[in-house]
């Protein structure tokens, strides 16, 4: 029975007949994670944050892959025996599971039923625990800011538009430490990058999700939101384009790794339509559904109690990786 590769729609992919090892998979680990030549803040999380959570057990040449934070779990993994480690089934057509396949746990409960997996191997994103080392700064200080998907921000001037609608623009490729300053110091996050919602919410900053273009990716946002209770409503922002040379090559090039990336085009209408750039009319309407969508009352948040059981999920979960109980209280550090 072939693997089928996941909606965009947010059904759930057909299950796999096979059942992986679990737990396996002893340390040291080489760390597997996304790595776009132009940077993206949650990809990017990865060395920062496991560094801290697995230290001393994650080396450059470990022959066990630990794969990591983002919508990885396809036909692009490594060879070799591997590691599953929060990681998420959402771009091209889940992996073989086979011998070589060790999860610990994964992102959420459509990517368990993907690959065949009990639920209860299904917790969260390990980015929640980023809150471990970095404390919540509010009170809002930072207002609204404006956090594009790393794809969605090479097809137009969203920090023109963003400011015109009076919120701060914050460029998904700043490094992962500035975005997740500007997003915990933030009184409402737009967003739609997965990861701006995800760290939104484990800083308690209310979000907004919205969506530009159809290379945004609806599976990997519900199987997210199913693992902390919460169904992401996509509010629509005009697809705008900016065709000026600077801003065509690398929008090109950016999406031409994404296709190879997930096996298949995404049908992006930014590259394959030939689309004219926009009008004065659309960019105004983006400055004014901004604006519309600058209210705290827009705002979403899973609820206290789900986040403290994740939570606690993901600090046994590494608990555990480590074979040191005493990760728990250094888990509460900020480092």
């Amino acid at each position: 029975m072939p693997h089928v590769t996941p909606s965009r729609t947010g059904e759930s992919p057909a299950r796999s007949p096979t059942r992986p090892n679990v737990r396996g998979a002893p340390a040291p680990w080489s760390l597997h994670y996304h790595k776009d030549a132009y940077g993206n803040f949650g990809d990017d999380l990865n060395p920062w944050l496991f560094a801290r959570l697995l230290p001393d057990l994650i080396t450059t040449h470990a022959t066990t892959a630990l794969v990591g934070i983002g919508t990885i779990l396809n036909s692009t993994l490594p060879s070799g025996p591997k590691l599953i480690v929060g990681s998420g089934v959402g771009y091209g057509a889940p992996p073989a599971m086979d011998a070589s396949m060790h999860v610990h746990f994964v992102r959420g409960p459509g990517t368990a039923a993907a690959l065949g997996l009990p639920p209860s191997l299904a917790i969260t994103d390990p980015a929640y625990l980023a809150t471990r080392f970095l404390p919540a700064r509010g009170p809002g200080a930072g207002g609204t800011i404006l956090l594009p998907h790393h794809m969605s921000s090479f097809n137009a001037d969203w920090k023109h538009v963003a400011q015109r609608a009076g919120l701060r623009y914050v460029d998904p490729a700043a490094g992962p430490l500035r975005v997740i300053d500007e997003i915990r110091n933030a009184r409402l996050v737009i967003t739609s990058a997965m990861h701006g919602a995800i760290l939104a919410d484990a800083f308690r900053v209310p979000w907004v999700r919205v969506a530009e273009y159809g290379h945004l990716n609806e599976f990997k946002w519900k199987d997210w939101g199913d693992s902390v209770g919460v169904a992401p409503t996509s509010h629509a922002l005009p697809s705008l384009h900016d065709r000026s040379a600077d801003r065509l090559l690398p929008t090109l090039l950016r999406h031409g790794r994404q296709w190879r990336r997930c096996g298949r085009p995404f049908r992006d209408v930014s590259v394959t339509s030939g689309a004219m750039q926009s009008s004065a009319a659309d960019v105004n309407e983006a400055v004014s559904r901004l604006r519309q969508l600058d209210d705290l009352s827009q705002g979403m948040l899973s609820s206290d109690s789900i986040l403290r059981e994740r939570v606690e999920q993901l600090v046994d979960a590494f608990a555990q990786l480590s074979h040191r109980r005493s990760m728990r209280p250094r888990l509460g550090l900020v480092s």
